[in-house]
């Protein structure tokens, strides 16, 4: 039996990140996908300056909720990303409680989507990292940037962490609740040289792993949307969380292989179409 997942994310009309990647990743992993959006644009956040059309789900968020409340109908698998607000975060986590006794948890992968480089995205305040800390306490695996992780915890944050502070940053997240923590975006140039770039991984019980992939050195949007969603489509499909990361790390790296060699502009997009083919043969020879 297929099993079923709702992305909570942002739709871009014409941009390569959000819910645009995942819908697709998923699918071609043998999933059965719904969206839940929480924000519809002409195209991703950051083209153009900013300057694009945004479409307020505003009540249709929770009426769409509310719908599934009253069919009782619930997922197997939950993976959010961009909310809007503080409200979406908090209607989405009732629901889930709502809709899953304690011995029924779902397992629920949340994209903490709220900053980078110490602050913030403009638009956002303190009360989301907040209400992310409430949704952690549901959460089989977190992963946030170090920006994000700093900002739900309180944890003074450096661009250069070493691995004890690394440890510490998400020995904090598992407190709030955490099941698993994947940290993104971890650079070690002295240990892995300047064109590595990867995931910290760390469990509950204490177990941590460091898995780096190669860098590219140009600004591209959705990478952690393409993560996430191949973590899921992997772990879910029988790989373990470490083998999972490694994975996608290759997969990504093909992806961005691929991006590079048009070259165009990274406005356009990561170039991520060719990997579905592979990815639907490998979730196949996974299940079988």
């Amino acid at each position: 039996m297929p099993k079923n997942i709702l992305i909570i994310n942002d739709i871009p009309g014409a941009g390569k990140v959000a819910g645009n990647i995942s819908f697709p990743i998923l699918s071609a992993a043998l999933f059965e996908v719904s969206i839940l959006p929480t924000l519809i644009l002409s195209k991703n956040a950051d083209y153009d300056g900013g300057n694009v059309v945004r479409y307020s789900m505003e009540q249709g968020y929770e009426d769409m909720l509310d719908h599934w409340a009253r069919k009782q109908l619930t997922f197997d698998i939950y993976t959010t990303g961009y909310f809007a607000d503080v409200h979406q975060i908090h209607e989405f986590h009732k629901y889930y409680l709502d809709n899953h006794s304690q011995g029924d948890m779902r397992r629920l992968y949340v994209d903490p989507i709220m900053g980078d480089h110490g602050r913030l995205y403009p638009g956002f305040n303190e009360g989301i990292p907040q209400e992310i800390s409430k949704l952690c306490q549901n959460t089989y695996l977190i992963m946030p940037n170090v920006t994000e992780a700093c900002l739900m915890t309180g944890y003074e944050f450096s661009e250069s962490m070493n691995e004890d502070q690394l440890v510490e940053l998400a020995q904090l997240l598992i407190d709030q609740g955490a099941e698993n923590v994947v940290l993104s975006g971890i650079e070690n140039t002295e240990k892995f040289g300047p064109d590595q770039i990867g995931f910290f991984f760390y469990q509950k019980d204490g177990d941590c792993q460091t898995i780096m992939h190669r860098k590219y050195h140009s600004p591209f949007f959705g990478t952690g949307d393409i993560a996430m969603s191949l973590l899921i489509a992997y772990h879910e499909n029988g790989l373990s969380l470490k083998d999972s990361l490694i994975e996608s790390g290759k997969m990504l790296e093909k992806c961005l292989a691929d991006t590079v060699a048009l070259e165009r502009s990274v406005q356009d997009g990561i170039y991520f179409e060719p990997i579905l083919l592979d990815l639907a043969l490998h979730m196949r020879d996974l299940q079988n």
